[in-house]
């Protein structure tokens, strides 16, 4: 930057780079000490200013510095004077950032006035021609989302600087007739020393937050968080590690995440740590390169295995799709530069402590599976157009050929039981639809679930008494229940993981819902196919029915499956 050459006139403190003369200094002072106007537009701000034209230079924009928040209804104009004054600041960024490139209005000047208390302006050349993005995006979205870029790679060079502008949002930025973009309003502007994964991230939680307040169009959220990490993109070949362990259902599901990167970042080096319950089926995943199992029930010794293996690795990148306690800190064990983890708001147990990067909050009616594609979108990957879970070579008959003996299409595979009591069907309902499903002399049913419901599959088998229903409840590993699922017809069962498996080999499933939420847990691409009744008390999240007597599960009705099940059976 130039030499600020710094005067005082008529009481006025100056500063600029060209010696200001008498008739403009006097048209300034004019101007300094008439009424302005505040701007009100969308997410416009409170900036009062005055455009008028400058002897020698053109149209100019005077900006008055006013208080915002709460404190304007106690000292609206004044600020305290420690240091340099908030204009000569903004004066000095704005050349700051114009000499990196950075579209901003050209400083002509700037001035206070006052001792210890002053009042400041900010002198800019005006921006002909112009409007707000927010107030562009309104208008023409399309436009809106092509001059996004130019913005995009403006917000990066800030990044790049370690320069932070506080107050950045859609009403921030103008667009003039010839798309040109230029950021405004750098008076809280500040040079940071955060890491630049953290300012990008505290870029895009203020711009999401505008977005969301001032009920703007979501692409311009979309396209800046894109944006701002493709434009940070993490090497072509990152080794990742993938924290999830826990039920089956949130294994399957974030399956899909691995496909999603390699199909990205096809020479990244992809690592699953996991408990041996799912060892299996994460194994199957063609696109993993490695799996580390973490052996639980070793106890304190299954940590000093885990702390060696880990310590042998070099992650660039760890995901930690958790959100515990535990995958905190097999996380922070990584040693990842980047380990990322759900927001804090969303996370359980201190487990935000251990990540050093946040995706954003989101609300339980986000579907849990778009919420860990939240993580491979906070890494600069667009969203997918389609999902692949690893399983589509699955084949039934190589895996268990046994299996198969007396087995034909179509039949229907029925789940008995889930992890959690609450969410149990109960045997007469399910003996009730066996017995409809099998009235219908074309028709097979294949009884699945784990061990620990053995006794009621066998009872309901006594009860049916049928050579077309064949038991396999507590019979198959986890693959071959996968496989067996694939097969299928269609699926029906409680919200559980074999649930979440069936969306995952591509077969239609019907759910029945209870004491949990649809709208998070539906089986992807079988969300119409949700069965549940209207309690009061659901969802209640309990794993055991507070004293109701699954009232919840009690009232969805056989016939009400038996809809969704010709539903299901008619689609392509």
């Amino acid at each position: 930057m130039n030499a600020v050459l710094t005067k005082t006139y008529n009481s006025y403190h100056l500063g600029s780079a060209s010696d200001l003369t008498d008739p403009q200094l006097k048209q300034l002072i004019r101007l300094f000490d008439t009424p302005t106007n505040t701007v009100h537009s969308v997410l416009g701000g409170r900036s009062s200013v005055a455009i008028a034209p400058l002897e020698g230079l053109g149209a100019v924009v005077v900006k008055h510095y006013t208080r915002g928040g709460f404190i304007r209804y106690l000292v609206k104009e004044r600020y305290l004077k420690w240091g340099k004054t908030r204009c000569q600041i903004e004066y000095e960024l704005l050349h700051k950032v114009r000499g990196l490139g950075v579209s901003a209005p050209e400083p002509i000047a700037y001035a206070y006035r006052g001792g210890l208390f002053y009042k400041g302006w900010l002198v800019t050349r005006e921006i002909k021609r112009q409007q707000t993005l927010a107030e562009l995006s309104c208008a023409d979205e399309k436009h809106a989302h092509i001059v996004m870029k130019k913005l995009i790679d403006q917000v990066s060079t800030l990044i790049k600087n370690n320069i932070f502008h506080v107050d950045l949002h859609p009403g921030n930025v103008l667009v003039d007739s010839r798309d040109r973009v230029f950021l405004v309003d750098f008076d809280k502007a500040c040079l940071s020393c955060w890491g630049k994964n953290k300012l990008r991230d505290h870029y895009l939680s203020r711009w999401r937050r505008a977005v969301i307040k001032h009920r703007l169009p979501e692409m311009l959220y979309e396209r800046m968080c894109t944006g701002l990490q493709n434009n940070q993109n993490p090497s072509p070949a990152p080794s990742i590690l993938i924290i999830l362990m826990g039920s089956l259902g949130d294994v399957v599901r974030g399956l899909c995440l691995v496909s999603h990167i390699k199909n990205h970042l096809p020479e990244s080096r992809v690592t699953w740590l996991v408990e041996p319950a799912w060892a299996e089926l994460v194994g199957f995943h063609a696109q993993i390169d490695k799996i580390i199992v973490f052996n639980r029930p070793k106890g304190v010794p299954a940590l000093w295995d885990l702390y060696k293996v880990l310590a042998q690795e070099h992650f660039d990148i760890t995901l930690d799709l958790q959100r515990h306690f535990k995958s905190g800190f097999f996380s922070l064990l990584s040693s990842a530069k980047r380990r990322i983890g759900f927001n804090r708001r969303n996370a359980k147990e201190l487990n935000w402590l251990f990540n050093n990067e946040q995706i954003d909050y989101f609300s339980d009616e986000l579907p849990k599976l778009r919420h860990y594609l939240k993580f491979t979108q906070h890494l600069g990957l667009s969203q997918p157009t389609s999902l692949e879970f690893g399983l589509s070579s699955l084949d039934l008959k190589a895996i268990a050929p046994s299996i198969v003996t007396g087995m034909r299409d179509p039949f229907i595979a029925v789940v008995m039981g889930s992890s959690w009591e609450s969410k149990d069907w109960f045997l007469d309902q399910y003996c009730r639809l066996v017995r409809r499903i099998l009235s219908s002399e074309n028709r097979q049913v294949v009884l699945l679930g784990d061990r620990s419901r053995m006794a009621q599959a066998l009872t309901l088998s006594k009860q049916t008494n049928s050579s077309r229903l064949i038991n396999l409840v507590g019979k198959t590993s986890l693959l071959q229940l996968a496989a067996v699922l694939k097969a299928a017809a269609v699926g029906v069962g409680p919200d559980s993981g074999p649930g979440h498996l069936a969306a995952a080999v591509g077969t239609p499933y019907v759910s029945i819902f209870g004491p949990t939420s649809p709208m998070r847990t539906a089986p992807y691409g079988s969300e119409h196919l949700v069965v549940q009744s209207k309690v009061a008390c659901a969802p209640c999240y309990k794993e055991r029915c507070p004293g109701l007597g699954r009232l919840c599960m009690r009232l969805v009705s056989v016939e009400a499956v038996e809809e969704k099940l010709a539903e299901a059976l008619e689609m392509p």
